[in-house]
């Protein structure tokens, strides 16, 4: 056999090695993904899918594209109100959710319109499988094919993006737009205007996700390190940038257009989600809560130590590149900087929400497929150093995929706002009044008497008393709020519920390993009082 024949054989050897991975990212994925999508049917118990769903439903039913609500962009809202127009067309579910018609929360959805939320969820999966897949080709661009395939791996493998990725939120979605941008970036040619829009298009998904401009506008700077006179490359660094911000406008305006057609309102929204984050005052050590969530849950401890390790080598490369006077300093910045910048701002905030976290998951995995690399590089023969490779790498993801795994198990235990409800229809009389809270039994009038009130504790007993209110519903994802300071409701809440406590207690549904959900407490205002 010839050189040709031999070398022939070995590239065709290669990409079917590279196809059978790709493969086997794309099918382990997905299973993963797609496992429990249905969790919670025919409820909406997710606490952040009305608020896609919500101005969706608003969109689709009245033909009005200002979804007069900007404390999230509209890229998804406009895909789900899509999906509502497209699958209405084959159920006939409503498209009106008037919770003082039906005594459900101002939030919730009917059980007849079930079918949008789950439509909504598989396109938010399906963005999950996406961006896995295409982080394996920015590491394969970046690292070569074996460490691309670890990238996308160890992606699929981040406990906080599986989990996120079963919820219609914006999350996993805009995590795909990142990812977009990142290979646009490093593109054979580089696609600087696609990368922008991208990025514009994160943005508009997740306003935290314009993140990913950071990608191509450092990727962009390498070009002082090239040959030729320095003010011609001054002007092709501008012409970049101004490429670059242009479409990223251009993408944010075509996801969020109200943004600039109703400004005044989007301020506002703007303005409500800064206070959001500020709510939950006298929280402190913000900064390693975020890092301890990264490390136990989000990404587990496996892959958390490799992406540390990742990204610590990788800055170390950075810098003697920079003293040695190396170029591509650029692009190795623009995949080590965003999540070092992005965590600590978000731990400025006196409110938490791990979910936050999604958009730089891809960055940690590539740190930590990159540092396997790394060490693997120093090892020899080559064959030692794929042993290495799958050897580690196999072993980080076979650590993970117990917590996916029971992810998927908890999500499909049953949820206790639904096993209450049961109980409920069950034992309590028809047109019963009742009060009841967020995160509670979902009752319609047409069943009930029904009161809904964010909290409880937002009437002094004595209301429900008055209003002969015969039973009265509580939720731990509530109550805890109130008697765990610095959440919500002070004194005067975590009295109202001391009194609430104190009441008969006719059921409870403790959340626990073989539920879903949170604890559920029905109590019953004693007939002397009413």
């Amino acid at each position: 056999m010839n050189r040709d024949s031999r070398s022939a054989g070995s590239l065709r050897s290669t990409w079917d090695l590279r196809i059978v991975g790709l493969i086997a990212l794309l099918g382990g994925t997905a299973y993963l993904r797609f496992a429990a999508i249905d969790w919670g049917a025919p409820f909406v118990y997710h606490p952040d899918e009305h608020f896609v769903l919500q101005p969706a439903l608003d969109v689709a039913r009245t033909g009005d594209l200002n979804p007069h609500w900007f404390e999230y962009p509209s890229m998804l809202i406009y895909l789900e109100a899509a999906l509502v127009e497209l699958v209405s067309s084959f159920t006939g579910a409503p498209l009106e959710s008037n919770y003082l018609v039906n005594g459900i929360g101002p939030w919730d959805a009917l059980p007849e319109q079930w079918p949008f939320v789950l439509a909504g969820r598989l396109l938010v999966a399906t963005s999950a499988v996406i961006s896995v897949l295409l982080l394996a080709r920015v590491g394969e661009r970046l690292y070569g094919r074996a460490t691309g395939l670890l990238a996308g791996a160890f992606l699929m493998a981040a406990a906080l993006h599986h989990q996120s990725s079963h919820y219609l939120t914006t999350d996993v979605p805009a995590t795909m737009f990142l990812v977009g941008s990142m290979a646009a970036t490093l593109a054979r040619r580089r696609r600087w205007t696609l990368a922008g829009f991208l990025s514009g298009l994160a943005a508009g998904t997740k306003y935290t996700a314009g993140l990913a401009l950071l990608v191509p506008l450092l990727a962009a700077l390498d070009v002082m390190d090239e040959q030729g006179p320095r003010g011609a490359r001054l002007l092709q660094l501008l012409d970049r940038l101004i490429r670059i911000g242009l479409a990223a406008l251009i993408g944010f305006l075509v996801s969020t257009p109200y943004a600039l057609l109703d400004l005044a309102a989007f301020l506002d929204g703007l303005e409500a989600q800064r206070r959001n984050y500020f709510a939950w005052q006298g929280q402190q050590g913000n900064l390693l809560w975020y890092l301890k969530h990264l490390y136990t849950v989000d990404l587990g401890r496996a892959l958390a130590l490799l992406a540390a390790f990742g990204m610590a080598a990788g800055l170390i490369s950075v810098a003697a590149a920079g003293v040695r006077r190396r170029g591509g300093i650029g692009v190795a910045l623009a995949f080590l900087l965003p999540p070092l910048l992005y965590v600590p701002w978000l731990a400025s905030y006196p409110s938490r929400a791990e979910r936050n976290l999604v958009i730089v998951l891809p960055f940690f995995c590539l740190a930590a497929a990159a540092g396997l690399r790394r060490v693997a590089a120093w090892l020899r023969p080559p064959l030692l150093a794929s042993l290495f490779l799958a050897g580690v790498g196999g072993a980080a993801l076979a650590y993970s995929l117990p917590a996916l795994l029971a992810i998927n198990a908890k999500l499909q235990r049953p949820d206790t706002r639904t096993v209450a409800l049961d109980w409920v229809r069950a034992n309590l009389p028809r047109g019963a009044k009742i009060a009841r809270e967020e995160y509670t039994p979902q009752l319609q009038r047409g069943e009930y008497d029904v009161t809904y009130l964010f909290s409880l504790a937002r009437e002094p007993y004595s209301q429900y008393v008055a209003g002969r209110v015969q039973y009265l519903i509580a939720s731990s994802n509530v109550y805890g709020r109130a008697v765990d300071p610095p959440y919500v409701g002070g004194e005067t809440g975590r009295e109202f519920y001391r009194v609430l406590f104190g009441l008969p207690l006719l059921q409870e549904f403790p959340s626990g390993p073989l539920s879903n959900g949170p604890t559920i407490r029905i109590y019953r205002v004693p007939l002397a009082e009413r």
